[in-house]
């Protein structure tokens, strides 16, 4: 597998590495973590009230609004320290702690009083909103560098960003008929 483009753009090996795949991927966890299964998924696990869900919604918008290009100017100064990986390594501890902080739902009903279960509830939510907010514009870049790498246009990362939200519908189309 081919870990710098810029010395070997083998069309062989770039099909593999399309952000495309990673859009696809992402919109996956997405729409599996979060999506518009939250809130039935606060309401039955956490046992949040409908304005407690309204709140930690907002909370959600607020941080991830507030964080993402944080989250992004971070990523691009590790680029520029460790080039070709830092953005990657950023999208993937991003991704891992994410994962870790929606997995907190599960310790925290078992774990926990009713008190101290809605603050953890409330910081594992907001700790994903974070994490997830960060890795779209850290994705962003590393197809706008991959489109430029390998000659492509950048009017197909649209195209890459397609591929991946077409993943994200159809697992919720597909999801929606689960009970929670």
């Amino acid at each position: 597998m081919v870990t710098d483009l810029s010395t070997n753009c083998n069309p062989a090996h770039i099909v593999m590495m399309r952000p495309g795949h990673l859009y696809f991927s992402l919109f996956i966890w997405y729409a599996l973590s979060g999506g518009r299964f939250t809130a039935p998924f606060l309401k039955n696990v956490a046992n949040f009230s409908d304005s407690m869900i309204g709140f930690t919604f907002s909370m959600q918008i607020f941080l991830g609004s507030l964080m993402g290009s944080f989250g992004a100017v971070a990523a691009d100064s590790l680029e520029k320290k460790f080039p070709n990986k830092g953005r990657v390594a950023a999208l993937g501890a991003c991704i891992i702690l994410g994962s870790l902080a929606f997995e907190i739902h599960l310790i925290a009903t078992y774990l926990t009083n009713e008190t101290s279960s809605l603050f953890v509830h409330s910081v594992a939510r907001m700790l994903f909103s974070v994490c997830a907010a960060i890795t779209m514009p850290i994705l962003d870049g590393i197809a706008l560098v991959y489109l430029k790498r390998t000659g492509d246009n950048s009017s197909d990362y649209g195209k890459e960003r397609l591929f991946g939200k077409k993943s994200e519908h159809n697992i919720q189309l597909y999801c929606h008929n689960f009970p929670l």
